[in-house]
């Protein structure tokens, strides 16, 4: 009797183990999909704020870009800019395709994030480590 006791409670501590990694898999997936809509609605209010504003998204389309560094305007669009990266980034670091996006609107910006300006605003030093890598790549 005792031999069919163990057995019923080895197997009760497997079904158990399987349940918590069953849970665990399914609270991960839950997480990752909250994360993602988190990162999609952030993304699409800075898409909103860059359509309203073509001419701060855009700063190569103007005659002398280095003349929006001085622009407060065009500041304040780039902190919104990195404040929507800089979440992003933190929540969604190692995925390669918002890397990406991150990386090529950083891009669009990279004369001002290189300059006395940006650092005069508090450059990096206001934004995650995860989103400084992906600026330091955008400037080079």
């Amino acid at each position: 009797m005792s031999l069919i006791l163990e057995s019923a409670e080895a197997l009760g501590a497997v079904v158990i183990a399987v349940v918590s990694v069953w849970a665990a898999t399914i609270a991960k997936n839950a997480i990752n999909a909250q994360h993602e809509a988190t990162a999609k609605d952030i993304y699409r209010d800075y898409l909103k704020l860059a359509f309203d504003n073509p001419e701060f998204a855009n700063p190569h389309a103007f005659d002398n870009p280095s003349d929006l560094n001085k622009n407060e305007k065009y500041r304040w669009f780039v902190a919104f800019m990195l404040n929507s990266c800089d979440e992003i980034a933190r929540s969604k670091s190692r995925d390669k395709g918002w890397r990406k996006t991150i990386l090529e609107d950083l891009r669009f910006h990279k004369d001002y994030l290189k300059s006395q300006e940006f650092s005069d605003d508090g450059g990096w030093d206001l934004y995650s480590r995860a989103l400084k890598t992906i600026g330091d790549e955008a400037v080079k």
